[in-house]
């Protein structure tokens, strides 16, 4: 299918005539893209991307009089999941846009949400692009801010296990984002840069722009990465300080006992000619001595703090 740009999202018919001056937006697969523009300039390294079914990363390669490269853009919500992921062909009039997937329906969402075809040339279009894909990001980190902000403080009240699979969770989501930050970032720098002069001053300006943004994103998301490392490690303390609670208080109780366990073991000898054991009050003597015992070893464990 086709769009024309600086125009409304309407789509032109197959048969449609082009007339001089437009420029237009070719949405197709890959066996469409192979029978309609085999004989473009550079056809090969497009191809070599749409052979690639398993786009991983955002790239734009600079040649004479076109731009050939892939976009690769995560789920926000399921970063695991690709939103957006397609192979793309730039130059002056047309951009060719291949996916066999159901992303290229996404995209044309995506064009119509941010009202791209009102672009009045390729390069606006292109760079109004970028900013659409971005322009939320900024609350979405915040909000997952705010997410693990709450995490922290149900720390002590949640599930050891429940809160592992909650920080791994996060800080996968938030690695999938770094790199796609940065691989966005550089795709805005090879934009910029303009090694083949496609684009005007002001065009790489703007990608500059953006390449600052994205920047800043990237710098927010490794921000949250350093965060839920944060919160790993307090959870880990705290499971720390409960294990070294529980062996203070088996440490207490076993030194407690270990006196009276040593009586028990001296007055359990069968030795007839103990004198104890011909006392008719030998065994509340005991109990009083063992009594006197506990009662020592606790008053010494709260004076020096070593029990609370």
């Amino acid at each position: 299918m086709y769009y024309l740009l600086n125009s409304a999202m309407n789509i032109l018919d197959s048969d449609y005539q082009k007339k001089e001056g437009d420029i237009l937006i070719s949405v197709v697969t890959t066996e469409e893209c192979e029978q309609l523009y085999h004989n473009l300039p550079f056809y090969s390294v497009m191809e070599r991307n749409m052979r690639n079914h398993n786009i991983r990363y955002c790239k734009a390669e600079m040649l004479k009089n076109c731009i050939i490269g892939t976009l690769l853009i995560p789920d926000k919500q399921f970063p695991k999941k690709a939103a957006l992921s397609v192979t793309f062909y730039l130059k002056d009039d047309l951009l060719i846009l291949v996916d066999d997937s159901s992303h290229l329906d996404t995209f044309t969402q995506v064009i119509k949400e941010g009202e791209l075809t009102n672009a009045e040339n390729i390069a606006e279009f292109f760079w109004r692009l970028l900013g659409h894909l971005i322009q939320d990001d900024s609350l979405f980190l915040q909000n997952m801010e705010q997410d693990m902000a709450e995490l922290e403080e149900k720390i002590p009240h949640t599930d050891q296990r429940q809160i592992n699979a909650l920080i791994g969770g996060v800080r996968k989501n938030l690695l999938v984002l770094n790199s796609y930050y940065q691989q966005l970032q550089d795709f805005c720098v090879t934009l910029e840069e303009n090694s083949n002069h496609f684009f005007t001053q002001e065009d790489c300006q703007y990608f500059s722009a953006y390449s600052s943004r994205i920047e800043r994103l990237y710098n927010h998301a490794q921000m949250l990465r350093d965060y839920a490392l944060q919160i790993r490690e307090m959870h880990q303390a705290q499971i720390d300080m409960r294990q070294n609670h529980t062996m203070q208080i088996l440490t207490v109780v076993t030194t407690i006992f270990f006196p009276l366990s040593l009586i028990t073991g001296w007055y359990g000898m069968n030795f007839s000619n103990m004198p104890e054991l011909q006392n008719s009050n030998a065994y509340f003597i005991l109990i009083g001595i063992c009594a006197v015992i506990v009662l020592v070893e606790i008053w010494l464990f709260r004076k020096n703090k070593w029990f609370s």
